[in-house]
């Protein structure tokens, strides 16, 4: 039988999030991460008072997402996943990006993301499509023009001060 109590998810605005931003650091730091600067909301998870889950969005990439040692395995990645594509939706975005652990890939794929590209052990690039990076090369079409000279530049420029 399942005995734990019912989670809690609500939607923390990083600006006004207070002593929750500090539950949310606890969580990444449980699980070895941190938290990006540019994530503006979090939805997490609570079982009573104790925040056992979140997950970061940043425009239309999702990052940061973190489960409590102790809920591991009981699905609630894909929970906290779909509670934040919910709140994307809402402001708009469809075509969704997530940043994670190779060693997760599993996990995402079965909440309906596809690996882009991966560095190493490091990091991974997923989106909710298995189509989408196609679909973009199929629109680079329009800016083919046999004949005509085309040039692109390639530049790192973090920081872009220096």
């Amino acid at each position: 039988m399942y005995d734990r109590e019912p989670l809690d998810f609500s939607v923390l605005t990083v600006n006004a999030a207070g002593a929750a931003l500090d539950e949310v650091r606890a969580l990444l730091g449980g699980g070895g991460l941190g938290m990006d600067a540019d994530i503006r909301r979090f939805v997490v998870a609570r079982s009573g008072r104790r925040m056992v889950g979140c997950a970061g969005i940043a425009g239309n990439v999702i990052k940061c997402v973190a489960v409590a040692m102790d809920y591991r395995g009981d699905n609630l990645s894909a929970r906290l996943l779909a509670e934040v594509e919910i709140l994307a939706v809402r402001e708009g975005h469809f075509h969704l990006f997530l940043y994670t652990r190779p060693a997760n890939i599993d996990v995402f794929r079965g909440c309906g993301f596809y690996p882009l590209a991966q560095c190493d052990r490091v990091a991974v690039l997923m989106e909710n499509t298995p189509v989408g990076i196609e679909r973009y090369a199929r629109s680079l079409a329009q800016y083919y023009h046999p004949g005509k000279a085309i040039g692109a530049v390639v530049m790192n420029a973090n920081p872009f001060t220096l």
